[in-house]
């Protein structure tokens, strides 16, 4: 069951979220302001998340903002030497929070991600392939600009997204969380500048 949190952000299935009294960290080019800690209660127990940092997709040569986005996992996970590496792997509540600063066509947004999953595996797809085909079903709107989508993995129920008050089915597939984190934070991510502002400091 889902319920819904009016103050909060993002109530993604099982689950509700809302910022509390938690501070905010502002993406600098953007001024779009991320709650520092999102606390999260699924299945009787409750999580926290702390934001690990914030960035801006930019897109075409002439540099144009898409969105600003914020990383959160688990408040006590160790991200170690390589904090990219850490947030792909980790087996514990993660999220991706995008707000949009201009609107963008479905197909633009599933293709991004499509693409990013494709740069770091190849055909190499076969553990997740077809729960990713269902995720990516889910995102059939266009989203405009002040839209946030919100990719969420919580271990034991899975991930899932939001657009607005549409939230996805989770798909329990843990390979599939970590296809989608190596987007943001792979080897061969959507941007390394935000790779590096999005994983935080020694990243």
């Amino acid at each position: 069951m889902i319920r819904y949190v009016p103050a909060g952000l993002f109530a993604l299935a099982a689950a509700v979220v809302s910022a509390g009294a938690a501070g905010e960290v502002v993406e600098p080019e953007t001024g779009i302001p991320f709650s520092d800690t999102l606390f999260v209660e699924e299945a009787g127990e409750s999580h926290v998340l702390r934001l690990t940092g914030t960035a801006v997709r930019e897109a075409t040569v002439f540099k144009l903002d898409v969105y600003a986005v914020g990383s959160y996992v688990g408040a006590g996970e160790a991200l170690g030497d390589d904090p990219a590496a850490a947030i792909v792997a980790a087996e514990a509540p993660k999220r991706i929070v995008m707000e949009f600063v201009r609107d963008v066509e479905a197909d633009r947004v599933t293709g991004a991600y499509r693409e990013g999953i494709e740069k770091n595996f190849g055909d190499d797809t076969g553990a997740f392939a077809a729960d990713l085909e269902t995720l990516l079903a889910f995102f059939g709107d266009d989203v405009a600009s002040g839209d946030r989508l919100v990719l969420t993995y919580l271990p034991g129920t899975g991930i899932f997204a939001r657009h607005g008050e549409r939230v996805s089915d989770p798909l329990n597939n843990p390979a599939l969380a970590r296809a989608v984190w190596t987007i943001w934070f792979g080897d061969d991510p959507v941007s390394k500048d935000m790779r590096e502002r999005m994983a935080g400091p020694g990243s």
